[in-house]
């Protein structure tokens, strides 16, 4: 009941612009546990500060990633599989052994992505 009551809460923040602010809103930036939190309810991180996060091994599957900041960002081993990753900001991001099978990088911008 209370995992329920977690989720629902966090869909509000998400749903109300808590989390959904675009990147460079001011306060857009998000923590590793709101980035997991998200991956268990809506799956859209879309417009989102993910810069310099450690997101080592995560599950990003058919996640919506589509115009978000990952500059300097850590995916080793994540899973990109079927993401849509259009338009992201990725300059200099760790994607060693990462998976991006099917993945949508269409104006992905992965300048001295490793």
């Amino acid at each position: 009941m209370r995992d329920s009551c977690a989720r629902l809460a966090l869909v509000a923040l998400v749903l109300t612009g808590g989390l959904g602010r675009p990147a460079g809103a001011g306060d857009a930036k998000v923590t590793v546990e709101q980035v997991r939190a998200v991956m268990n309810t809506t799956r859209n991180l879309s417009g989102r500060d993910l810069r310099g996060m450690n997101l080592t091994g995560l599950d990003l599957s058919q996640v919506d990633l589509r115009g978000a900041d990952l500059s300097e960002a850590e995916l080793r081993k994540a899973r990109l599989v079927d993401a849509d990753l259009r338009g992201v900001k990725a300059a200099e991001v760790d994607l060693l052994a990462a998976n991006l099978d099917e993945a949508n990088l269409a104006d992905a911008d992965l300048s001295g992505a490793d």
